[in-house]
């Protein structure tokens, strides 16, 4: 009788540490459906990232948490492209209209694309919705397209840094951003799936410029144009161009991190000694128009990191973009007058584009100070 009883005491406690450990593993282990929807929950509620706002200077440069009127970016709802054409704008349908057409007219090569067009709001919530309207009605021929409203006004702040959600293995997608007064080369996108393949392990290449003109960015540089040295298809320089610009995924994750961290102190001034872009910024700051140079930043966290952005260095200074300097934030109605001819890339030629092991580095004032090696086990 009392083996029986142990016997059955033994079973039922037995029974029991059965059952807790079904239900530990349902717990950990949610049915599919179920982790979905809390994966869909977490993205949807910003938690990829610290919560991040920008309201403009007294609130401190501080990233908004993207939120859309009619989209949710939720990658899973479809296949990763292999390149996201990030186009940012406002309130200028002609200039729009022209950087999209320049888009179609591209040549993709048969590899997945998505556009997204991100529309910010005037800070009193005002949509301009002559260019709402071209973001709407435009049909790209490519792939998949989307046009993203901001719920509020974000600035430029918001629209560089808050639209590109990183892929987790930094290697699925890579992006190009693109503001609305941009026009590409037929063969911009060939050039960046090249040189992200080839420079994407490079450590210190924090992304690529389409440009093919820049000034020179130390205080004291010659008043020319940046240069790369003949023979060479590319180069590196300290500052990135902002005429289409394709992040390095890795790199750029950390900048945001960093930004996210930096930018709620109070005090903390990106001041890189020797650069234009340091003085531009402190009369900004005096003026109460930081808010619109949030590339200071980038250069900042680049001189702090020993980072540099590849630029293409093709004949006659061509470019995989060009920039109309419309009027608006960066450029006024004069400058848009004296607009540069257009000198974009129309023919690929692959002597042009051979890309090198150890591209040659270039300092602010345009100088050559040494070349990148490869990384070990490259």
């Amino acid at each position: 009788m009392r083996l029986a009883k142990k016997a059955l005491l033994l079973w039922s406690t037995a029974g029991v540490v059965v059952v807790i450990i079904l239900l530990l593993w349902i717990k950990r282990n949610p049915q599919p459906e179920d982790r979905k929807s809390s994966l869909r929950l977490r993205y949807q509620s910003g938690q990829h990232g610290s919560p991040i706002q920008h309201e403009g200077p007294a609130d401190r440069l501080i990233l908004p948490k993207p939120e859309f009127d009619d989209v949710s970016l939720n990658s899973s709802h479809r296949p990763r492209p292999l390149l996201r054409l990030l186009v940012l704008t406002f309130d200028r349908a002609r200039s729009l209209a022209r950087c999209l057409e320049s888009l179609n007219a591209a040549e993709y090569d048969g590899r997945q694309v998505v556009l997204d067009i991100f529309l910010d709001r005037a800070r009193d919530g005002h949509v301009h919705n002559a260019t709402l309207a071209v973001a709407r009605n435009f049909s790209f021929k490519h792939g998949h397209s989307q046009v993203h409203v901001h719920s509020r006004h974000v600035g430029i702040y918001g629209q560089w840094l808050g639209t590109w959600r990183v892929p987790a293995d930094n290697e699925s997608e890579i992006a190009v951003f693109l503001e609305d007064d941009i026009s590409v080369s037929p063969f911009f996108a060939r050039w960046l799936w090249r040189v992200h393949a080839k420079y994407d392990v490079y450590p210190a290449v924090n992304g690529y410029a389409l440009q093919g003109e820049s000034i020179r960015h130390a205080i004291n540089s010659e008043e020319t144009l940046l240069e790369g040295p003949p023979g060479e298809s590319v180069f590196l320089y300290p500052v990135l161009g902002t005429w289409g610009f394709s992040p390095n995924a890795a790199p750029w994750r950390r900048f945001i991190q960093w930004y996210q961290e930096v930018s709620r102190q109070p005090k903390f001034i990106p001041h890189v000694p020797g650069l234009k872009p340091s003085l531009w910024y402190r009369q900004f700051l005096k003026e109460g128009r930081e808010d619109s140079m949030w590339s200071m930043w980038h250069i900042y966290h680049s001189y702090q990191n020993h980072l540099y952005t590849l630029y293409p260095n093709l004949p006659e200074r061509q470019g995989l973009s060009h920039n109309w300097k419309e009027p608006g934030m960066h450029f006024s109605s004069d400058v848009a007058k004296e607009k540069s001819r257009v000198n974009l890339m129309t023919v690929w030629r692959e002597e042009d584009l051979r890309l090198p092991e150890s591209p040659v580095i270039l300092d602010a004032n345009g100088h050559i100070v040494g070349k990148l090696s490869p990384p070990p086990l490259y």
